[in-house]
């Protein structure tokens, strides 16, 4: 009687193990990508392009994680040492931010991103020696807003276009891209009806008491 029990409860448990994994996916896992590409600097100009893969919501639908890469090649313009300091820039590095989506369903939405950037910087200053602060490593916060327009019924693909400041020392830069989003599942990655409702099976026993 008890190895009935036993092989019984097996597969509820299973169907319970493989509805916590699907949930664990939809957390973290591929929800699609974004490529954009703009101005580098909103003060300097120059050029900018960045790819993000979408790795799923954190706590809600309407809020995604993602993960990308970026470049950059700008001008330099800032006072250093109370003089005028010019050249270029050039750096590549990662983002990762939590991006919220208003009007997720709609055809017009809005959307707010907060995150953090690590870039390597390679600058070439008119003044020597404001090279040091300039190139090498550079970390920072990130934060901006857009609108997307989502094509078709499925909302599948998206045209977007953002302003992001990146707030990193010495360095600091406020950019200004569109893009063209792929969502994987489309308007239905804002559902919460993706996972499914576990039924337990009773047991044989059960019915013949």
């Amino acid at each position: 009687m008890r190895h009935a029990a036993v092989i019984c409860a097996t597969p509820v448990f299973a169907s319970a193990v493989a509805c916590r994994a699907l949930a664990a996916q939809m957390f973290l896992g591929f929800g699609g990508l974004e490529a954009r590409g703009g101005i580098a600097d909103t003060k300097t100009g120059g050029s900018s392009a960045a790819f993000e893969v979408d790795l799923g919501y954190a706590f809600i639908p309407e809020l995604r994680t993602t993960l990308g890469i970026d470049f950059f090649g700008s001008s330099i313009d800032r006072e250093g040492s109370g003089e005028r300091v010019g050249g270029s820039l050039q750096g590549a590095g990662g983002i990762a931010s939590l991006r919220y989506d208003a009007f997720a369903q709609r055809r017009f939405g809005l959307h707010f991103v907060a995150g953090a950037a690590i870039h390597s910087i390679r600058a070439n200053p008119d003044d020597p020696s404001a090279k040091d602060s300039l190139g090498g490593g550079h970390g920072g916060l990130q934060f901006g807003a857009g609108v997307s327009w989502r094509i078709g019924s499925g909302h599948f693909w998206s045209v977007t276009a953002d302003v992001r400041h990146i707030a990193e020392p010495d360095v600091g830069r406020t950019l200004v891209a569109v893009g063209l989003r792929y969502s994987l599942r489309g308007r239905r990655m804002y559902d919460r009806d993706d996972i499914p409702a576990v039924t337990p099976t009773p047991s044989p026993s059960a019915f013949g008491r």
